[in-house]
């Protein structure tokens, strides 16, 4: 999945979001870590990333704070 988020001066504002849901759930209890790739097309610093937000009881809910992202990548 590619997600692309706004500059800090955009118009349309500088926030993007989503929810992907999967029915039914699934056990990924055989799994310890997730990861993903950030790179920005300039440095820059995000408020709020997080995952985990169902829209409901939200009870696996994790969220990172202030994540400085650079233009050349960085695996999380």
């Amino acid at each position: 999945m590619r997600f692309e988020v706004p500059d800090a001066n955009s118009p349309q504002g500088s926030y993007a979001g989503g929810v992907f849901l999967s029915k039914p759930g699934r056990n990924l209890s055989g799994y310890n870590a997730l990861t993903f790739y950030l790179k920005g097309s300039q440095a820059a610093t995000i408020g709020v990333i997080g995952l985990g937000n169902d829209l409901a009881e939200s009870n696996t809910k994790v969220n990172l704070s202030n994540l400085t992202v650079i233009v050349t990548g960085r695996k999380l």
